[in-house]
């Protein structure tokens, strides 16, 4: 009878600390300051105002509020835990969000480069994957500005 109880409480906890890991609320905020992060590599002091608005955009599709988001910016993290999103879609739509906040001013920088290549590998997909959505982004959004198009 004790063993039974000891394995249910132990089930009991593991489950609980995968809901903590998992939260959608530290996936939403870790997401959003692994942007930020990105944003602020670049070569311009802070974030630039395209990359305030693209950070808006996404904040409003994740459900950050506008304060959240405020706050991010105000308070610089130097290091915090990536907490990936659970799905398979949803980390491929993390990864790509990445990949178009360092192209928002033009070429990335090489701390872009690095940034980006250090929270793609928290999002646990395969390293093949990971350089071909990279790759194919890149030639996209540099041959859609070349003709002067948004990127669809």
């Amino acid at each position: 009878m004790v063993p039974a109880i000891i394995i249910i409480l132990f089930v009991l906890w593991q489950m609980y600390l995968f809901a903590r890991r998992y939260s959608p609320k530290k996936v939403r905020k870790s997401h959003m300051l692994a942007l930020i992060t990105i944003a602020e590599s670049s070569d311009s002091k802070g974030v630039s105002p395209v990359q305030l608005e693209y950070l808006k955009i996404i904040a409003t599709v994740t459900a950050v509020s506008t304060e959240e988001l405020y706050l991010l910016l105000k308070k610089p993290v130097k290091k915090f835990r990536y907490h990936p999103p659970r799905k398979w879609e949803h980390r491929v739509r993390a990864l790509e969000d990445l990949v178009h906040m360092m192209h928002l001013e033009g070429l990335p920088t090489k701390a872009q480069f690095i940034n980006c290549y250090r929270f793609a590998k928290r999002l646990d997909l395969p390293k093949e994957l990971i350089e071909e959505i990279t790759k194919d982004l890149h030639l996209k959004i540099i041959e859609s500005k070349k003709k002067n198009k948004p990127l669809q």
